[in-house]
């Protein structure tokens, strides 16, 4: 299991270390790419796990540069799609 905490250590030394932007400029462009790599890989021009990696590295660095807690924003995410699955009527 990966520790949130840990890979955004890495990411930061990484990201510190090839000195890449993370601002909404920058990070937005490296996101927005990253997520069309992945779109392709998945239609069979690459590799689909690679380019998630990619994504969530890409992802990940731009969110602690905003200082943005990803297990806040998962934990805020999986909240408001149990809310939508009760309003619907799927779960209780």
């Amino acid at each position: 299991m990966i520790n949130f905490n840990k890979y955004i250590l890495f990411v930061r030394e990484v990201c510190n270390y090839r000195k890449w932007k993370k601002d909404w400029s920058c990070g937005g462009c490296y996101i927005h790419l990253e997520a069309s790599e992945f779109i392709e890989a998945v239609r069979g021009k690459g590799d689909p796990v690679e380019e998630l990696g990619d994504v969530l590295f890409t992802v990940l660095a731009v969110a602690d540069y905003y200082d943005v807690d990803p297990t806040e924003a998962l934990n805020k995410n999986i909240a408001k799609h149990k809310r939508l699955l009760r309003k619907d009527g799927f779960i209780q």
